[in-house]
């Protein structure tokens, strides 16, 4: 009998030791939302001493195309466990008038030389006024933190300074919200 009850404090002291080593080796919660993000921003062009940057606009195009960069990492600089959604707003549109070429659509084919040759093109209007964003509204962060949008200023902002902000709003906590501007003189 005193062999049992010792077998089963044994076996009972093993499971109970199993149990703590694998409850502490356990990782934190992966959902959990850190308390804190750093969102920065790069323009990707000339940087000027009060933080504006320079962008030239292509004055052959009616609009010039501009990569921004920039990470989401909390603060102990490390990428969110999943990607995160980021907001993008620019202080700037343009707009559409009514009847204004929205595109050209430009069919063509290959002929019996191999080379290309053009069937015909139809122009498609803009059917009423709409504002467009120069800047793309959302995107998301990789895998390691960056994010990534781009902005489009057109040629009759030449001289104006644009001002882009980038938004992250937790989706457990929506009073957690970061905010960073970046500014670009359009030359």
């Amino acid at each position: 009998m005193r062999s049992f009850v010792d077998g089963m404090s044994m076996k009972t002291i093993t499971i109970f030791l199993l149990l703590v080593l694998v409850s502490s080796c356990a990782s934190p919660d992966p959902w959990v939302e850190p308390d804190d993000y750093v969102l920065t921003l790069d323009g990707r062009t000339t940087l000027d001493s009060n933080g504006f940057y320079h962008l030239k606009l292509m004055r052959d195009r009616f609009q010039t195309v501009h990569r921004i960069t920039g990470t989401l990492l909390d603060t102990s600089g490390k990428a969110p466990y999943q990607e995160q959604k980021v907001w993008w707003e620019s202080s700037h549109t343009w707009t559409f008038q009514q009847g204004d070429t929205l595109m050209k659509i430009i069919r063509r084919k290959v002929d019996y030389r191999g080379r290309w040759v053009y069937v015909d093109s139809s122009v498609v209007k803009s059917p009423g006024e709409f504002v467009v964003p120069t800047v793309n509204p959302a995107s998301y962060s990789s895998a390691t933190g960056e994010i990534n949008t781009m902005i489009g200023p057109v040629l009759s902002m030449l001289g104006d300074t644009m001002t882009v902000q980038c938004m992250w709003t937790s989706q457990w906590y929506t009073t957690d919200t970061i905010r960073k501007d970046i500014k670009f003189i359009l030359e």
